[in-house]
């Protein structure tokens, strides 16, 4: 796996937008359980102006991943759209360390 971008969160924050075609594959970690805190996977298609999350939970709110252990998320984000822009946005931050890798 080539990698697109990897970092960490240690307070609210967005990662660096990245552009990809066909899918990528996400893994976000609270690094044991030292790192808590809420991202969303989010997506731009104007170019990195305004990003919107990706998808939605069952009761149709903005999906989040929750790092309360040591495995937030690991999945796949397919895209068909040239240009489109992903990125991840930690919006609440409880403390330690998340971490994250977006690869292709």
């Amino acid at each position: 796996m080539s990698e697109l971008d990897a970092g960490s969160f240690t307070g609210t924050g967005v990662s660096t937008p990245v552009t990809f075609i066909d899918k990528a594959y996400v893994l976000i970690t609270g690094e044991g359980t030292a790192g808590e805190g809420t991202v969303h996977i989010e997506r731009s298609t104007d170019d990195g102006v305004t990003f919107n999350v990706v998808s939605k939970n069952s009761d149709g709110d903005a999906a989040s991943y929750a790092m309360t252990s040591d495995l937030g998320f690991h999945g796949t984000i397919e895209n068909s759209e040239g240009g489109a822009k992903y990125q991840l946005n930690c919006t609440t931050y409880v403390g330690g360390t998340i971490t994250y890798r977006i690869g292709k």
